[in-house]
């Protein structure tokens, strides 16, 4: 009796710990497309993204939801928001694990965006059609 005890306990404790597992993930992959959607796409980041993407690198960047995505798992990771399952590849340094944090949050925004968008995106294609500047023009 004794030893079934402490295995049903061991046994809890492993599904207790594959439950958090299982919800980290799922909290990076909320964060990670939020955040994404956020800059390349959102109405409320548009004046900014519109700013920023005069610069050349930076237009490319912000409307990419694969570059953004990159370096929004980045930062997660920086926060404290890698979930447990990351650690089944093993790393050597902080920045092994900031790059698997951060290629698995590309590869959450490539796969969320692929599925609902098919690759496009329709804040590059309004903002780009619409013009920057509104100046008046002399009769």
């Amino acid at each position: 009796d004794h030893l079934d005890l402490h295995a049903g306990v061991r046994a809890l404790a492993r599904e207790e710990q594959a439950t958090r597992s299982m919800i980290d993930l799922v909290r990076f992959a909320l964060l990670e497309v939020g955040l994404v959607y956020f800059v390349t796409m959102s109405a409320i980041f548009s004046p900014l993204r519109r700013v920023l993407a005069r610069v050349a690198f930076l237009r490319s960047l912000l409307y990419c939801a694969s570059c953004v995505g990159f370096w929004v798992g980045a930062v997660l990771y920086f926060a404290g928001f890698t979930p447990d399952a990351f650690a089944i590849v093993p790393t050597q340094s902080w920045i092994q694990a900031a790059a698997v944090s951060a290629f698995a949050g590309m590869a959450v925004a490539n796969i969320w965006h692929l599925a609902l968008y098919r690759g496009g995106n329709d804040a590059f294609e309004d903002e780009q059609q619409q013009p920057q500047h509104h100046e008046e023009q002399e009769p």
